[in-house]
């Protein structure tokens, strides 16, 4: 297990024990993630560190409106 700090705009939102196969698919893939506060983010990168954490850079969800 790894933990993973999920970042927006820089500043760190949560962190939580992910799978290593978890993590290689969306970085692979970059996914979305839900996180705690019930949003759903687009994974824009991730990082390993030289502590054995992940460092995983979100974008914030993007809303369309209806016209």
């Amino acid at each position: 297990m790894i933990i993973a700090h999920f970042i927006v705009n820089g500043s760190e939102r949560e962190s939580r024990e992910v799978s290593e196969s978890w993590l290689a698919q969306v970085s692979a893939n970059q996914e979305n993630v839900l996180l705690a506060d019930g949003n759903i983010y687009r994974i824009t990168g991730v990082q390993h560190t030289e502590e054995g954490h992940a460092r995983i850079e979100l974008v914030a969800p993007q809303f369309a409106r209806g016209s």
